[in-house]
């Protein structure tokens, strides 16, 4: 492992066994594969009974990340902006043909912008 990911792994055990987090999975992906994964933490973390909690499987483990998806969606959004492929004022249906709106929804402005902004 190199310094840096020694580092990292350091960093991350160290932010767990401070507590005030669940669990915490981190990978690190480069163009040539994972170069770093790690998972600490119950599988079940609202679990109430500890033998219920379980462990974490790094690779096989699946996890509730509710509005976290968010964060990725519009990461990536932004990352296609800034090359070119799509502006916020967009119409949704000029890359999702299929999508369609509920009746009394958005009028004429169906825009990424409008689904960023929900």
């Amino acid at each position: 492992m190199t310094t840096a990911l020694r580092a990292v792994d350091s960093l991350v055990n160290n932010s767990y066994l401070k507590g005030g987090i669940d669990g915490i999975v981190v990978a690190i992906v480069t163009r040539e594969g994972l170069i770093y994964e790690t998972a600490l933490g119950p599988l079940k973390a609202n679990e109430t009974e500890p033998g219920k909690r379980g462990a974490v499987d790094r690779r096989h483990s699946i996890f509730r990340i509710a509005s976290g998806s968010k964060l990725f969606t519009t990461l990536e959004t932004l990352i296609l902006r800034e090359k070119g492929a799509l502006q916020w004022d967009d119409p949704v249906d000029k890359f999702l043909p299929e999508f369609s709106y509920a009746s009394g929804g958005w009028g004429l402005n169906k825009t990424l912008q409008r689904l960023r902004d929900l």
